[in-house]
């Protein structure tokens, strides 16, 4: 699951609601936060659920509290080696997008990645797919990181990839492009 890139209303009760009763990891995804930002916000979401979050931005907040991980997008990668990371944070877990088949070459180093988009984001109106189902399911067989589908997930494309070999999936604009997300996720889980 991913937070809204922007302020979403009643959003930290929503966050507390979707973790309380999840064990899935909680992607915090908000760009334009800087550091303080999302000190901020992260001091609004309750303690309890700080280890099922992964951050995409301000890598030292990891130092700061206990959080399950980092997403490493791609122009953090540019100036970092992951390899270093996990020796900087042993504790922590670490993710990336791919956005190609190719791109499955390199993510050994990964707890997990996310391949997308699967189907035609929900979230951002020009992103669309360039996957072909068939082409997935030989792929992902080949690949021993664990994979999560993302991109336009919904109940109905849930049904069209069950049999291809994804961990799970990432949901971001089924979710939060709605105007009751608690509802939309107990849609998804049925």
């Amino acid at each position: 699951m991913f937070s809204s890139p922007s302020n979403v209303e009643d959003e930290i009760d929503t966050i507390h609601k979707i973790l309380e009763s999840n064990t899935f990891l909680f992607h915090l995804r908000k760009p334009n936060l800087n550091i303080q930002e999302t000190r901020c916000f992260l001091n609004k979401i309750s303690v309890n659920y700080h280890s099922k979050i992964v951050i995409h931005n301000h890598i030292s907040l990891l130092n700061e509290y206990k959080l399950k991980g980092f997403y490493c997008t791609r122009q953090f990668l540019e100036k970092n080696k992951i390899e270093l990371l996990k020796q900087q944070y042993p504790k922590s877990i670490f993710s990336k997008g791919c956005h190609s088949i190719n791109e499955l070459k390199d993510i050994n180093h990964y707890n997990y990645v996310f391949l997308s988009p699967i189907f035609d984001s929900i979230s951002k109106n020009n992103l669309h797919s360039n996957f072909k189902l068939t082409q997935l399911e030989k792929e992902l067989k080949l690949v021993k990181t664990a994979i999560y589908a993302l991109g336009g997930i919904t109940p109905n494309q849930l049904k069209k990839i069950e049999h291809i070999n994804f961990k799970g999936v990432g949901v971001l604009g089924f979710i939060w492009e709605n105007k009751h997300p608690i509802k939309q996720l107990h849609k998804l889980f049925k």
